[in-house]
């Protein structure tokens, strides 16, 4: 397999972003980011914040439509993370949470094909009332 004549960008900007709440389980991954169903797409940061009272962790899988796998965990998203004025929101796309992601040097972003979705879940429940807020950005190929 040879090398691209040249660097491959993404030339349609996507913005995931989702709200988890106490109706997202612990058991269940929820979709946040879908890529180009013909190309496939980047996804270059990944931020998260929340208002809970409790220190709270994501479990982070790929799903290729039937099947969840599991491919890493960003273990602590402090509470009041970005919303408190004062805890900076989590850079989940970090060395810690997937240190299998590729890097141009500078910044760390993730690969994913046609046909495949990086999805999430809570480590542990929400708080009523309480919500983890995750926004993404990248783009399709």
């Amino acid at each position: 397999m040879g090398m691209a004549s040249a660097p491959i960008y993404p030339g349609t900007i996507k913005s995931p972003t989702l709200a988890l709440t106490t109706a997202n389980t612990t058991a269940a991954f929820t979709d946040f980011w879908t890529p180009s169903t013909s190309a496939g797409g980047k996804l270059e940061s990944i931020g998260v914040s929340q208002d809970s009272t409790d220190t709270i962790g994501l479990d982070w899988a790929i799903s290729t439509g039937g099947a969840s796998y599991p491919i890493g965990c960003t273990t602590a998203i402090s509470s009041g993370a970005g919303t408190d004025g004062t805890i900076a929101a989590v850079d989940a796309l970090s060395t810690a949470s997937f240190p299998f992601a590729r890097s141009d040097g500078i910044n760390r972003y993730l690969l994913l094909g046609a046909g495949y979705k990086l999805q999430v879940r809570l480590r542990a429940p929400l708080d009523a009332g309480k919500t983890m807020y995750l926004y993404g950005q990248g783009g399709d190929f």
